[in-house]
């Protein structure tokens, strides 16, 4: 794990129309290689973009915030060429360079018996004897016949998302879709001690995540189902949802999105994972077909995870 004195943030603020060439420029000046927005390797942890502003402005002329998270202080020379390099093509930036103490923003990728740190989570083994760092949201969470104990770019670029609309808004009625070991279905009954619905194809997923919960004392809050997606009974009773986080792949992902689309509410979000950075644009296009905006990215290696939203009704189409 990197550690707090060796995490280093970089943001500049631009319309959204420019956000794609000011992540290629800033990721392979900082990365220290001609192109890493595939596999940033050891120098950049993480390449998000958030929608700032009102969500019911739309268009290319809308401002994002673009934030590279570093391993290692940026090197300003290579900074300021990828600067030169962006104001010559009409587009100018002013980045904001700011070391980013261990407390605020933590992420690890080691190995699965390792503790896992994304924003507030802190992801452990139940035989994890180490420090706790303090006021982190913890899980416990062992190998099993699931996919989903936190190492994974997915998965915590799942949990990077939550715990960035945890900080900001009330979640009342969260699905969680593809639930695996029931992870992220635990970090959201966390994050607003709320209850939760988790759904998985696989009954051995299933079984795993209710043992799982049980250990981290969530059991009466959280449930889990074995189902196919949206198509089961309860997913249809519960709704609509004010959230429904679904960490798949991008295939399963893109022939959902008319099923979740009529399933989160208005004003609601979709967070979406499981998708190699060069298809980020297909599943998009997708749930945008079905009244979705971008409001967050979130890229960790070659990985990407999606934040969307659903318009409020009042809003403009």
């Amino acid at each position: 794990m990197a550690s707090g004195a060796n995490l280093w943030s970089v943001r500049a603020t631009i319309a959204k129309g420019a956000v794609a060439r000011v992540e290629e420029s800033l990721t392979c000046a900082l990365g220290g290689r001609e192109c890493v927005l595939e596999g940033p390797g050891d120098r950049i942890l993480a390449v998000m973009a958030n929608a700032l502003g009102d969500d019911t402005t739309n268009g290319p002329h809308r401002l994002w915030c673009v934030e590279i998270l570093c391993a290692m202080e940026p090197d300003a020379a290579a900074l300021a060429r990828s600067m030169r390099e962006l104001d010559a093509g009409g587009i100018g930036i002013e980045p904001r360079v700011r070391r980013v103490p261990d407390r605020d923003w933590s992420i690890s990728s080691r190995s699965s018996s390792e503790p896992v740190r994304a924003g507030r989570f802190f992801v452990r083994a139940s035989d994890h004897d180490g420090p706790r760092p303090s006021g982190a949201i913890e899980l416990i969470v062992n190998g099993g016949p699931a996919f989903g104990t936190g190492t994974h770019e997915s998965t915590r670029g799942c949990l990077i998302a939550i715990d960035d609309l945890a900080k900001r808004d009330r979640i009342r009625r969260p699905l969680d879709l593809g639930t695996g070991t029931g992870i992220l279905a635990m970090a959201m009954c966390r994050a607003w001690n709320c209850r939760v619905l988790g759904v998985d194809i696989d009954p051995c997923a299933i079984g795993f995540a209710r043992r799982v919960a049980r250990v981290n004392r969530l059991h009466r809050q959280v449930e889990f189902v074995v189902g196919d997606g949206c198509r089961h009974g309860k997913v249809s009773e519960g709704g609509p949802y004010d959230l429904i986080v679904a960490n798949i792949l991008a295939a399963p992902l893109i022939g959902m999105a008319k099923d979740i689309g009529r399933r989160v509410s208005p004003g609601g979000r979709v967070v979406l994972s499981g998708i190699l950075t060069h298809q980020g644009h297909r599943v998009f296009a997708a749930y945008r077909r079905n009244h979705m905006r971008l409001e967050k990215r979130v890229g960790l290696g070659g990985w990407t995870t999606l934040v969307l939203r659903r318009p409020p009704r009042d809003a403009r189409p």
